[in-house]
């Protein structure tokens, strides 16, 4: 039974946010390549352990515009029924359906960040590199619905904890549900889940849209181009992370 209402739920994820937004000084550059008008798909690189830097911007897009986006999250959060209540409540979806569709009828920006774990779970040793494997249904969801591409890059993200081991593959090996991870980390006040990040500064650069039509991709199913268009995004991505550093 739900106890909360949407609005409720919304006032959690903003007040959470925004103390974060202070305890890491957030600092955003190039908001305003978001484009207004229309819906868009902002696509970013997944620091440790979670998106922080796109979270904060969801503050500052709610703020900026009186909705939160719709964030892209993974399956698992939707097999926990008060988690599933949550994310709902603040309009968080866990895979293409009728809710992108009225989002993107709504003007209403898309938020994912394609390496999930696997980007979000390393160890200290790899930092601020761009890894999102062939994973190609952020493109694919762009041509559906045609949307630009916003690409979004931020530091001081893999610096909130130091991972001790690359959790995303120790939980393939032992065999974890639904692609958990199994990650050993350190922050400020202890381990990892139970601590505080360091209170590292997180600066984020949001870069100009990319038109998929532009790069002559029509195709949803043409898998060489949409890889190489896939390899552009990474790169740019990587050049945004590379510039703020």
């Amino acid at each position: 039974m739900k106890v909360l209402t949407e609005k409720s739920y919304k006032k959690i994820w903003l007040d959470y946010w925004r103390i974060r937004i202070k305890y890491h000084r957030f600092e955003t550059i190039g908001f305003n390549n978001l484009d207004q008008s229309r819906s868009c798909l902002i696509v970013g690189y997944h620091g440790r352990p979670t998106a922080y830097d796109l979270c904060m911007m969801s503050v500052n897009m709610f703020e900026a515009w009186g909705y939160l986006p719709h964030g892209i999250i993974h399956r698992s959060y939707y097999e926990i029924p008060v988690l599933r209540d949550f994310f709902k409540g603040i309009g968080f979806v866990c895979g293409d359906g009728k809710e992108i569709e009225n989002a993107v009828d709504r003007g209403e920006h898309i938020i994912t960040a394609p390496g999930g774990a696997r980007e979000g779970y390393r160890s200290f040793q790899t930092r601020y590199k761009v890894d999102w494997g062939k994973h190609l249904g952020y493109i694919r969801l762009a041509i559906k619905y045609d949307l630009p591409i916003i690409p979004v890059g931020a530091t001081g993200v893999d610096d909130l904890f130091i991972g001790l081991n690359n959790g995303y593959e120790w939980g393939k090996k032992l065999g974890l549900p639904m692609g958990f991870p199994a990650w050993l980390a350190v922050g400020l006040t202890g381990v990892w889940p139970f601590t505080i990040p360091f209170p590292v500064k997180i600066r984020q650069i949001i870069g100009k849209p990319i038109y998929f039509k532009k790069h002559g991709i029509t195709n949803p199913n043409d898998d060489k181009k949409l890889l190489a268009f896939h390899d552009k995004i990474n790169k740019k991505v990587q050049e945004l992370i590379d510039k703020q550093r």
